[in-house]
């Protein structure tokens, strides 16, 4: 044991290890040397050892075993991630399930550096605690938020400004399935000059969906409706362009049975011009020829996925004699990461979300 020295002139009982400091002896005369005289420091027992460790936050994750089916994933404890500025950490009680976590799984992509290595691309939740200079919410907001990876778990970090409220109405569940997809639709098609501000227009722009069954699809069709759009689009199977033209979508074409680029171009035969103003095309290479072919005059093509081919074969002449464009557009998260977009175009992209 060694003795820590402490200047404590008006301590009024000995600090000694084996007398009760609650119930100090009484000392037969004042000068007995219970009672030391006050201007001398008093010396306190200190047990020499290691520190007493300081436990490790953890949280729930579920995490990629190895490339393969749902089997393949597992709850494991692991660290909770430690808040950058600007940062804020939110309780998961919902996320949702992105083609890209699923590809993720499959091992047919890997994440990008800088990514979270655990799946899941949106959550909603509870924040639970803010980072250094994170100002824009307080603890216990209840949020939608874009996450470049990481959801499916207990508790996620992202940046405030990628938080969204949650819209009135909608479930913790409903709302975790919105920020990705949303955000990129918004992103796309709505950047189209005049789709943001309602220019009044003789015709109604019109919008074809490749892949109207998807996640990205089903939701488009609806905002393009809103923003009087006249929504074509593609599906597989006739079931699925039922299901789709209830959405909203005027005509839903199953490719595995027509022409698309043909159904759509005969519908539009007695328009100032035939064709769409732009195509949202989830499918990739096999339909890139026919969405160029399709387009009007400086009609613009938005690639916002792969699912069907990296490769394509296709005939530049649309882009050259109508002045076509072709845009890609990454996941939200990757964009803001590389700086491509500024995290101030949240704003744009937050107020489109809410006019739905």
């Amino acid at each position: 044991m060694e003795l820590a020295v402490i200047n404590h002139p008006g301590l009024g009982a000995i600090m000694d290890p084996i007398i009760n400091i609650n119930k100090p002896k009484q000392p037969d005369s004042p000068d007995d040397g219970i009672y030391p005289d006050p201007k001398e420091p008093i010396k306190l027992p200190v047990i020499v050892g290691k520190p007493v460790p300081v436990p490790t936050p953890l949280m729930g994750a579920i995490r990629i075993r190895m490339p393969g089916g749902p089997e393949v994933l597992e709850y494991r404890s692991v660290t909770t991630p430690s808040l950058k500025r600007g940062e804020v950490l939110i309780r998961v009680t919902a996320a949702s399930v992105n083609k890209y976590d699923v590809m993720l799984r499959k091992g047919l992509i890997a994440a990008a550096p800088g990514d979270n290595i655990y799946p899941g691309l949106d959550c909603a939740g509870v924040i639970e605690k803010l980072g250094p200079g994170a100002t824009k919410w307080k603890v216990g907001d209840e949020v939608a938020a874009l996450l470049s990876g990481g959801g499916y778990a207990t508790k996620a970090v992202t940046h405030e400004d990628l938080c969204l409220p949650i819209p009135r109405g909608l479930t913790a569940s409903d709302a975790a399935s919105l920020p990705e997809v949303a955000c990129s639709i918004i992103l796309s098609i709505f950047t189209y000059p005049g789709m943001a501000n309602n220019t009044p227009r003789k015709e109604p722009l019109r919008v074809l969906i490749t892949g109207g069954s998807t996640g990205i699809g089903t939701l488009a069709i609806q905002f393009a409706k809103a923003k009087g759009c006249k929504v074509y689009c593609t599906t597989s199977t006739e079931d699925k362009a039922i299901k789709c033209e209830a959405l909203g979508a005027h005509i839903a074409i199953n490719y595995n049975e027509q022409d698309f680029a043909d159904r759509i171009w005969r519908d539009t035969l007695n328009t100032n011009e035939p064709g769409v103003d732009m195509v949202l095309d989830v499918v990739g290479a096999p339909w890139t020829s026919q969405n160029l072919r399709i387009l009007k005059r400086e009609g613009i093509l938005f690639m916002v996925g792969m699912r069907s081919g990296r490769v394509a074969d296709i005939l530049i002449g649309p882009v050259y004699t109508k002045n076509c464009s072709i845009r890609r557009t990454l996941l939200i998260t990757l964009l803001l990461r590389s700086h491509i977009i500024s995290y101030d175009t949240m704003i744009f992209l937050k107020y489109m979300f809410y006019m739905f």
